[in-house]
């Protein structure tokens, strides 16, 4: 019973976008992002990864941290390898 009473997990609706605002802006951003990708090239997947890298990135403008900021306590440094390969 006492588990009952502490359980904070979150409650949400099955198939209710209205009720997930944050989520849905979130989706929005990334399929923006793919469609402007996907005016230059055709391989949306071999995008995704690098996309959501940048979206991790941003700094947002509420907080004036990254979320890759937040979670590591520092901005963390990507090197150029990681972002390009050599054909």
């Amino acid at each position: 019973m006492k588990n009952l009473a502490t359980d904070k997990t979150p409650r949400n609706t099955a198939y209710h976008p209205q009720s997930n605002g944050l989520i849905e802006q979130q989706y929005r951003t990334i399929k923006a992002s793919l469609r402007c990708h996907l005016q230059q090239n055709k391989s949306w997947v071999d995008a995704l990864p690098f996309l959501l890298l940048g979206l991790r990135m941003a700094v947002k403008e509420g907080i004036g941290y990254s979320s890759a900021e937040l979670l590591y306590r520092s901005i963390p440094y990507i090197t150029w390898r990681v972002c390009y390969q050599d054909p």
